[in-house]
């Protein structure tokens, strides 16, 4: 606008300029012709009256001198056409600056009405610290005009008082040429406000360093969000192991008279010490002994589980042979599956190892293969099966032919205290804790390894362990597979002194 009004205010002041010089030049050609033919005229009359003979010398003068001040007259006009043309050809630039001022204009005002309108603030300035561009938010900021910043340096504009931090950004910003972020307080205000700062470079054509940009982002509002949720996050996990270390203890507790109400009750289903009388007292003592047994299950799944959560868990990576763990784990679901009259079969070859936790890996076949049995209707089939991948990769799978899983239950089943199914088959007690598969997938984990869950509704569910790659180095080792341990619960308790008493003096009577 300043250079539009300027270029107008020179054509005026050439127009003028070009009418005086016009003006000037034809009233000197007037005076002079005036003054010519005058002398010419007297000295025409002098000669007349002294001889009769005209003075052609004379009058010859006169003309030339006329001839002269035409010319004079026609370079004067000729002067003034070319002048008007300059003035022409200055308008026609005007003009089209005014086009091209217009033109801009249109550009930069959207440019300028995203930076007055960002939520933070944008400034540019120049390579001697003087800000060129400023944005509404940043003059806000300040309480200040951007009129009254553009063209300070930052001391200039806001005193003495610039934080010489902000100083030390700017030259390391220019003198590296790399963009600095940096988090930093305003301690000018009882607020304090919390800023993400960044700097920039501003770099010409030729890539030397002309200015540095800036961008200030409040973040006072996200850095106490960050802070509550840290502080919930460290109340969360301190609740979590005051939890997990509540019900280590409680299980604890709970286990040991619960191993002699299972003890007691196991010998009066046996009727140790002779008929208890009444044929319901052998219902009850059943019904207590599978409640109790049931009972203790939930509490060892608890017990897993917090120790798990509280990483008090550790992995010991030893070379397992899967054939032998899978064997153990049927044997103790074997009771279960004879019952309602489900057929088990090991598909696993013999020799494959792996390298992994083998209390683990007992612990995860187990835990699906009493769930396969517990949703499998009587007559089903439960299968254990494994296979290496080409890549090395192992997948130990179990597989039944139960009620199977909806495809949108899938992934709710892994969650903890979480059941689904058919009530037909989970009716009777045979429900667990819901931590079964959640207890799975977390050991799984710990190991490196994964679970994956293929079912569908009315056909039966396949469960496989999937161990990396790595986990086959194993199968360059040497050495026999260990014998397993086929008896017992995994998480049973031993049997409680009252109860072990009880038996040898059954037995000693015997």
């Amino acid at each position: 606008m300043t250079k539009r009004i300027f270029t107008r205010e020179r054509v005026r002041r050439k127009k003028r300029r070009v009418r005086r010089v016009a003006l000037a030049s034809l009233a000197a050609l007037a005076n002079g012709a005036g003054l010519v033919w005058w002398r010419a005229a007297h000295a025409a009359g002098e000669a007349s009256s002294a001889s009769p003979a005209p003075d052609m010398g004379a009058a010859w003068a006169a003309w030339a001198v006329a001839a002269a001040a035409i010319a004079l007259a026609g370079a004067a006009t000729a002067a003034l056409v070319r002048n008007r043309r300059r003035v022409r050809g200055l308008e026609a630039e005007v003009a089209r600056l005014t086009r091209r001022a217009a033109a801009h204009s249109l550009q930069t005002r959207p440019l300028q009405a995203i930076l007055d309108n960002a939520p933070f603030a944008i400034y540019l300035k120049d390579a001697a610290g003087r800000y060129q561009v400023v944005n509404r938010c940043f003059a806000e900021h300040y309480d200040a005009d951007p009129a009254d910043i553009v063209g300070k340096t930052a001391v200039e504009a806001f005193g003495e008082d610039v934080p010489e931090s902000m100083l030390r950004t700017d030259a390391v910003v220019l003198q590296q040429r790399r963009a600095v972020t940096l988090e930093a307080t305003d301690t000018k205000r009882s607020s304090r406000r919390r800023y993400a700062v960044t700097k920039f470079p501003v770099l010409d054509d030729a890539g030397a360093v002309i200015g540095l940009g800036g961008v200030d982002v409040d973040i006072t509002e996200r850095s106490e969000v960050e802070r509550a949720l840290k502080l919930a996050k460290e109340e969360a996990e301190l609740a979590n192991r005051a939890k997990s270390d509540f019900l280590a203890n409680m299980s604890h507790e709970i286990r040991t008279p619960l191993n002699a109400i299972l003890g007691f009750a196991e010998l009066m289903r046996e009727q140790v010490f002779g008929p208890l009388g009444a044929p319901r007292y052998e219902e009850y003592a059943d019904d207590i002994y599978r409640s109790g047994k049931h009972l203790l299950e939930v509490i060892g799944d608890i017990l897993d589980l917090s120790k798990i959560e509280a990483g008090k868990y550790e992995v010991e990576r030893e070379v397992v042979f899967l054939r032998a763990v899978a064997e153990s784990a049927l044997g103790l679901v074997r009771p279960a599956a004879q019952e309602r009259r489900i057929a088990l079969a090991c598909e696993i070859p013999e020799g494959m190892r792996i390298e992994a936790d083998r209390r683990a890996v007992k612990q995860i076949l187990l835990n699906l293969l009493s769930n396969a049995v517990k949703f499998t209707p009587e007559g089903g089939r439960v299968a254990l099966g494994a296979e290496r991948a080409p890549d090395g990769a192992v997948r130990l799978s179990v597989s039944d032919s139960g009620v199977g899983v909806a495809e949108a239950d899938i992934a709710r089943i892994m969650e903890p205290f979480t059941q689904v199914g058919a009530p037909m088959v989970r009716r009777g007690g045979r429900s667990g804790s819901g931590i079964g598969l959640t207890i799975c997938k977390r050991l799984a984990t710990l190991m490196g390894a994964r679970l994956a869950i293929d079912s569908r509704v009315g056909e039966g569910t396949t469960i496989a362990l999937v161990f990396p790659p790595e986990a086959s180095r194993a199968e360059r080792s040497g050495g026999e597979p260990p014998p397993e341990h086929t008896g017992g619960v995994v998480n049973a308790p031993s049997e409680s002194p009252a109860a072990a008493s009880l038996r040898q003096a059954a037995s000693a009577q015997r």
